[in-house]
């Protein structure tokens, strides 16, 4: 009885912990393309952090989201058939590359949100 005790409390344990390890809603290991999810997270990162501290108007946020979803759109199509081609891979790293200049030069222009009321931030 004890033994089963044991196991049980093992198992819900284990599950406790990779839930809370996938806590953020992202999941990049086990995929096919490691790299380029974890890449994706960082620019979603990235994007936020921007919208949050002013660096980015509305505008720019939303250019850089449409970009972030034509990117996952790209990987999506590309492991449609369960396997990534390096050509593949080439494009959607490409692309990347771009929308990560597009991150910089938005982040580090003189163009920002402006004055927003702290309690309305939150809804920018």
């Amino acid at each position: 009885m004890r033994k089963i005790t044991f196991v049980t409390a093992s198992i819900i344990a284990l599950a406790a912990s990779a839930g809370a390890a996938n806590a953020d809603g992202y999941r990049w290991w086990g995929s096919s393309t490691p790299g380029i999810d974890a890449r994706e997270a960082q620019q979603a990162r990235e994007i936020e952090a921007g919208r949050r501290s002013g660096q980015l108007s509305g505008r720019e946020y939303n250019e850089l989201r449409v970009e972030q979803a034509r990117i996952h759109e790209l990987e999506r199509r590309a492991k449609a058939d369960g396997y990534v081609s390096p050509e593949e891979r080439r494009r959607i790293r490409a692309a990347q590359e771009q929308a990560e200049r597009h991150i910089q030069q938005d982040t580090h222009n003189r163009e920002t949100a402006g004055y927003v009321r702290p309690w309305y931030r939150r809804y920018y």
